[in-house]
This record gives C-alpha cells, structure tokens and sequence, in this order.
C-alpha cells in the first residue's frame, strides 16, 4: 500500500475520489473502532451503518482461528469455491 501511496502523490492522485468502503475493507484486529457484527458485516466507530465489504484485508491474526473474521472469512471460502 505504501507504493501506491506514493504513486498517487507522484501523480498528483491523492485528491480523487476513492473506492466505496465495501471494495475496499480493512478488517484490522487492533482497531477497536471496528465492531464485527457477524456473518461479514462491520461497523465502524459511533455508526450503527452496517459495511458488508466486498473484498476484505485482514490486517493481523492471520489465519488465527479464535477471531471470528477468519473463521467466517475461511468458511466463506470453503462454501463458494469447494466443488
């Protein structure tokens, strides 16, 4: 990500608008402003909005079967793309 950081800033890109949350989702372990509230849905800080990303990064606990993002991430995995 810092790459593409500083390719937008080389192109002078850091004011464009963005991608919408959902395609772009950054579950991260150590942010507390972040509320799994299951079957992939989030939300974050005082919003009661719901977010149900589209393509997801899972920032830390990688893999860690105690965090309820991976398991739900994995078993998603396995249910669509399992013959």
């Amino acid at each position: 990500q810092g790459t593409l950081a500083a390719t937008a800033w080389l192109f002078a890109l850091q004011h464009q608008v963005t991608l919408p949350i959902q395609y772009n989702f950054i579950a991260d372990y150590n942010r507390a402003s972040i509320k799994y509230r299951g079957g992939l849905s989030f939300s974050i800080g005082f919003s009661e909005q719901l977010v149900q990303p589209r393509f997801i990064h899972i920032y830390h606990h990688w893999g860690d079967e105690s965090w309820a993002v991976w398991r739900d991430v994995k078993e998603h995995i396995l249910k669509t793309h399992v013959a």
